[in-house]
C-alpha cells in the first residue's frame, strides 16, 4: 500500500489534469484505483480529452501471451498495474482469451466445496452476545399504548377514517361498535352500527345505530340518497359525454333532484 506525502500529492496533482489515470499508476508506479482514490480525496478534476484509455486501445499495450501465463497465479489487480490498464479491461480480455485462474487463486466470494463456517457447531452459544441494548424477555417499549388508548386510522382502501380502541395487547376494536355493545350487548352477525349524524368521529351512544347489511347497502346506493352522479345517470342512460356535461350543472341536477322527491313525496 502506497503512503501519501507531500511530494507524491504535488506529482499527482501535477500529472492528473492532463495525463490518463492508466498513464499516472505507470509513471508512479501504484495502482490505478490509488490514483483514482487520492485524485477524489484532492478533488482534482481532468482536462477535456484526459480520460481512460479505453479498452481496444489498451488491449495494443499488452502482451496477451505473457498475460494468459499470469493470469493464473496473479489477481486483476495486479495484472492491471502491471500493464497499466484498469481491473474491467483485465476482466474482458481474460473473457475474450478465455483466461482461467487456478481454484486457489480464485476469489469470487464463494465458499470452496468443504468449507466449514466459523460459527458451526456453536448452536448460538458464543455468536450473539447480550449488552446494554438487548431488549430482555417481557420489555416494553415506552411509546405502547395502554388499553383504553384511542387512535385515529384510515382505510388504505375505502378512504374513510375511524377511531379505534385498543381493548389489550394486539386487539383493537373500532370504538362505534365497542361503545354499542357497552350498552347493547354483542352485534348479531350481519349488522354494522353506523352513525346517524354521518360523522365517523362522534362515536357518542346517542348517534350510533344499528343496521343490518341489506339496509346499509340500501342507504349508500344512490338511488336513495340521490346523490349527483344517480340522477345525472337517470338523466342521460348510457350517454357517458352528456353525463360529464350534466355533472357540471348543478342547477339542472337540483330541479331534477326535487322532481324525484315530489313523486315520492305523492307516492307515499
Amino acid at each position: 500500500m502506497i503512503r501519501w506525502n507531500k511530494e507524491l500529492e504535488t506529482k499527482l496533482a501535477k500529472l492528473y489534469p492532463c495525463t490518463r489515470n492508466d498513464e499516472i499508476a505507470s509513471i508512479m508506479g501504484i495502482t490505478i484505483p490509488a490514483v483514482q482514490s487520492r485524485a477524489k480525496k484532492m478533488k482534482l478534476r481532468k482536462n477535456k480529452g484526459s480520460r481512460s484509455l479505453p479498452s481496444w486501445a489498451a488491449e495494443r499495450r499488452v502482451d496477451i501471451e505473457e498475460m494468459i501465463a499470469l493470469y493464473k497465479t496473479h489477481t486483476n489487480t495486479q495484472l492491471a498495474s502491471r500493464y497499466g490498464i484498469t481491473k474491467a479491461v483485465v476482466k474482458n480480455l481474460a473473457a475474450k482469451y478465455g483466461m482461467k485462474k487456478l481454484p486457489e487463486h480464485t476469489n469470487d466470494g464463494r465458499f470452496k466445496p468443504g468449507h466449514v463456517p466459523w460459527s458451526a457447531g456453536k448452536k448460538g452459544k458464543g455468536i450473539l452476545k447480550a449488552n446494554s441494548g438487548s431488549f430482555k424477555k417481557g420489555f416494553t417499549p415506552h411509546n405502547t399504548k395502554k388499553d383504553g388508548f384511542i387512535s385515529i386510522r384510515k382505510n388504505n382502501k375505502t378512504g374513510y377514517i375511524y377511531k379505534w380502541i385498543r381493548i389489550s395487547e394486539k386487539h383493537w376494536e373500532l370504538l362505534q361498535r365497542y361503545v354499542w355493545e357497552q350498552y347493547n350487548g354483542p352485534i348479531p352477525k350481519g349488522n354494522n352500527i353506523i352513525f346517524k349524524d354521518g360523522d365517523a368521529m362522534n362515536c357518542d351512544i346517542t348517534n350510533l345505530e344499528m343496521v343490518s347489511d341489506r339496509e346499509l347497502r340500501i342507504r349508500n346506493s344512490g338511488s336513495v340518497n340521490l346523490t349527483d352522479e344517480y340522477i345525472v345517470a337517470q338523466m342521460a342512460r348510457n350517454n357517458k359525454e352528456l353525463q360529464k356535461e350534466l355533472l357540471v350543472q348543478p342547477e339542472l341536477i337540483e330541479v331534477q333532484r326535487q322532481s324525484y322527491k315530489l313523486k315520492r313525496a305523492t307516492n307515499e
